[in-house]
């Protein structure tokens, strides 16, 4: 006597009562995908005929590395209470390829990846399987980084260019600080600064900070900043100056 097992294993071969049941119900819409018992959830002649509905479709399958499993994604759909369709995804995972390969009903190699999977597993001798055409897909993204690219507004290309400009200006003028030698020679900047296109944009305090830390163990650097300070000729109120080692 064949066993329920050996009844469902092949096509053309006599389905359990149970197995024919659920599926008439299914074909009629007397019964949708949830109301399948979940003893029978996994048969692989319910599958199939959820599949050739349409209410079941696998998406990716394959080895799961990091868990070190097998793994499909399955899209399940159903019917709201308003008649319309709602998709959701599932993922069913497998202890063992033969157990993976029979949900798939041997449908392995479509949208899969089986990166780093040895296929150490008996089953493999009892079937015919394409080691080589399973290996093929190292991964399930095929883009790189040179496949997307950063449009930018023309107002956006306008601002970074401006942005540039300031840069390069600050850069120059704090040169110019940086290179004071005295007391007059850093009032002399400090005023042209004042003068310059960019001294609305960049307060002269940014250069005068500059100016203090580009060697704090200058002491003639020390003495300029702080004459420069007694001498209330700063701009603003708020400057301070930490203790420099003199």
């Amino acid at each position: 006597m064949a066993t329920k097992s050996e009844n469902r294993g092949n096509v053309g071969q006599v389905i359990s009562s149970p197995i024919n049941r659920i599926i008439k119900q299914l074909k009629s819409g007397k019964i949708n995908i949830d109301d399948v018992p979940k003893e029978f959830a996994l048969d692989v002649d319910i599958l199939k005929v959820e599949r050739e509905m349409g209410i079941r479709r696998s998406c990716q399958r394959g080895f799961d590395v990091i868990r070190q499993e097998y793994f499909v994604e399955e899209e399940i759909i159903r019917k709201n209470l308003l008649g319309e369709e709602e998709i959701t995804t599932e993922k069913i995972t497998f202890g063992s390829f033969k157990e993976y390969y029979d949900f798939l009903n041997g449908d392995i190699y479509t949208n899969s990846c089986y990166y780093q999977c040895d296929f150490e597993d008996i089953f493999l001798n009892e079937v015919d399987i394409n080691i080589n055409e399973l290996k093929k897909n190292q991964c399930f993204i095929s883009e790189t980084i040179d496949d997307y690219g950063l449009n930018l507004s023309q107002e956006e290309i306008d601002k970074y260019n401006y942005g540039e400009k300031i840069k390069d200006a600050c850069k120059k003028w704090v040169e110019k600080f940086n290179a004071c030698n005295t007391y007059e020679d850093l009032l002399k900047i400090r005023n042209n600064y004042k003068k310059s296109k960019i001294s609305n944009i960049v307060d002269a305090r940014f250069f005068l900070w500059q100016y203090i830390f580009y060697d704090i163990h200058d002491n003639n650097r020390f003495h300029i900043i702080m004459k420069y300070m007694s001498a209330e000729k700063y701009i603003g109120d708020d400057i301070t100056v930490a203790p420099l080692s003199a």
